[in-house]
């Protein structure tokens, strides 16, 4: 039996150098991401443009972490030497560079679609760490599983030992914080977090990935534990989602209605808990002593292929009534995606599971770019909506953004404004440039543009500034439930509603007035002091910024 002992600093040294010589480009990465994370929590949003330029640095790290590791350990499936794997590090840190230059420069420019492609970027690269292995000639499959799972158990230790590290160090530091009457800044904690996750935990991780083509274990190496999580947890979530799915079909097709939106998410959940265990069980699928293994196997594909046309339906519904936007493009290519993984599984013998982590990857890099991308396709969407909404009210002439006073009904004026804000917050292109150029250039607009605002709250603000500047307002009506923002100019009443929740906020605490049905708030404007009230039968209070929940 070994004895315990604390690791020495002559063994983490140790570590830590065999880490930077197998991954000097992922540990660089790494450095450079946290520096500027660290960077970023004491700017704590100040100087705006600097702000946003270590945002830059931030972004390309983060592609640049996965990106780096991949290329390693494709190199080292391939069996290149040291050399040639520095030559990859500087490759993908080249382009990990480039795509923080390809960023905006000016903050103002910054938009949503940068960071949600930037994540979907990572994911991909992810995947590609997972199919790195498949690229050595005469990789089988007990070598590839094998790999994919050393991998996912140092993901799971890495995780838990920074948690522990990290809830352990601010407990410590909190203690000291009181004890000794130190003060210590709020901003400490996160960098702490920031230096444990992204120093540490990538340290941690790296150390204990295996080499792509190293040693295997065969079936009889197949954890127990693994095999129980597989039979008592996943494969039961499988079935009962299939019991719930199938039925539904059986009466959509019945009634011959649409299906719920909602159906995207079980047909999701039933997808990725039955993939898990159909991969958790691939060791042991032909040994004749776990025969319900193989029988999963046959028969979990067969059984999602017709669900697939569920999530197809469902998406294609909510995209033919409100048009495309980047969750409905991958919901739409998920679909395909699961029915093409169905479709080539519905016979599994000789089939490989390296093609899943390489598609999801194909998926998420191809996905994000071009005209056929996500993002294109739905700023096209939405744009096109936009255009098509706006002409139908006459306040697009010729091409021309043009003033028209109207009253909407509530459902045109919430798309209006819904539209409007998706393009301003998501992507900020030159179509909308060009389209808001009549609203900008007007010197008797109301909104300048204030840079000291972040790019979510300039896109609301310009939103509601646009829909003023058109004359447009919501009238009466009924409107399914929802959070929307009510706009007063002068007094005026909200109606058509059972009930109104206003939540506002008077310093920094936030209280709540409600309505009793049929007795909407009325809002009043000072003409003097310029300050708006809400008055209801429980009173009348100053309306600081506010949010109506209206029913």
């Amino acid at each position: 039996m070994k004895r315990f002992s604390l690791p020495t600093l002559a063994g983490v040294a140790t570590a830590l150098g065999a880490v930077i010589r197998r991954f000097p480009g992922t540990m660089l990465a790494a450095v450079v991401g946290v520096g500027a994370a660290i960077t970023l929590a004491e700017l704590d949003g100040g100087n705006p443009a600097t702000f946003w330029q270590t945002t830059r640095v931030l972004l390309a790290a983060f592609i640049g972490l996965p990106l780096t590791l991949a290329l390693r350990l494709a190199g080292e499936a391939r069996g290149w030497s040291h050399k040639k794997g520095l030559l990859l590090d500087a490759v993908g840190l080249a382009a990990a560079l480039a795509y923080g230059l390809s960023l905006p420069a000016a903050h103002l420019h910054a938009h949503e679609a940068l960071f949600i492609r930037t994540a979907i970027l990572a994911l991909g690269l992810h995947f590609l760490v997972a199919a790195a292995p498949a690229l050595r000639a005469g990789c089988g499959e007990a070598e590839f599983w094998e790999f994919n799972w050393q991998v996912f158990l140092r993901c799971c230790a890495s995780a838990s030992v920074s948690f522990v590290l990290f809830l352990g160090l601010v407990v410590a530091v909190g203690s000291a914080s009181q004890l000794f009457d130190l003060k210590i800044k709020g901003e400490r904690y996160l960098e702490l977090w920031v230096v444990i996750v992204g120093l540490f935990n990538t340290c941690f991780f790296a150390y204990g990935v295996p080499r792509a083509g190293g040693e295997t274990a065969g079936p009889a190496a197949y954890p127990r534990d693994l095999r129980m999580l597989a039979q008592f947890a996943l494969a039961p979530l499988v079935v009962v989602y299939l019991g719930i799915l199938y039925p539904y079909a059986v009466k959509i097709a019945l009634l011959r209605v649409w299906p719920n939106g909602w159906v995207s998410l079980p047909v999701l959940c039933l997808a990725v808990a039955g993939i898990m265990a159909a991969l958790l069980l691939h060791p042991i699928r032909e040994n004749p002593e776990e025969r319900w293994a193989a029988w999963y196997w046959r028969w979990f594909f067969r059984a999602l292929l017709p669900l697939t046309a569920l999530l197809y339906l469902a998406v294609r519904v909510r995209t033919g009534e409100y048009g495309v936007t980047e969750s409905r493009y991958f919901g739409f290519a998920l679909a395909v995606w699961l029915a093409l993984i169905s479709a080539y599984y519905w016979w599994p013998v000789n089939r490989s599971i390296r093609w899943l982590p390489a598609s999801l990857a194909l998926l998420c890099l191809g996905g994000t770019w071009g005209p056929w991308g996500a993002f294109a396709v739905s700023e096209n969407s939405q744009f096109a909506r936009l255009q098509e909404k706006l002409a139908a009210h006459g306040l697009l002439v010729d091409g021309v953004l043009t003033p028209k006073p109207q009253d909407l009904a509530p459902k045109d004026f919430s798309e209006l404004q819904s539209m409007l804000r998706y393009l301003r917050s998501r992507h900020d292109s030159e179509k909308l440039t060009r389209l808001l150029a009549p609203y900008r250039a007007d010197p008797k607009r109301k909104m300048g543009v204030d840079e000291s605002q972040s790019a979510m709250d300039r896109s609301w603000a310009e939103t509601e500034a646009v829909l003023k500047w058109l004359g447009v307002r919501r009238t009466g009506g009924t409107l399914s439930q929802g959070i929307v923002n009510v706009q007063i100019d002068g007094a005026g009443e909200v109606k058509g509603y059972a009930t109104a929740r206003l939540v506002w906020q008077l310093g920094r605490g936030t209280k709540a007035l409600e309505s009793a049905p049929g007795q909407e708030p009325q809002f009043e404007l000072d003409q003097k002091s310029g300050a708006l009230f809400a008055r209801t039968a429980s009173g009348r209070v100053e309306v600081k910024a506010m949010t109506a929940v209206l029913e």
